[in-house]
């Protein structure tokens, strides 16, 4: 659990310094409301 934290924080760091950050939250934010929803 510990690792996936860090993992994700890792992935927002990276999406933050990327020219795509807008689309990444876009895509990141609809692939965790998707899994928090239970949707594969």
């Amino acid at each position: 659990m510990i690792f996936l934290s860090f993992w994700f924080l890792g992935v927002s760091v990276y999406l933050l310094k990327s020219h795509h950050v807008c689309t990444g939250f876009v895509t990141v934010g609809d692939k965790y409301n998707r899994s928090a929803e239970g949707e594969p």
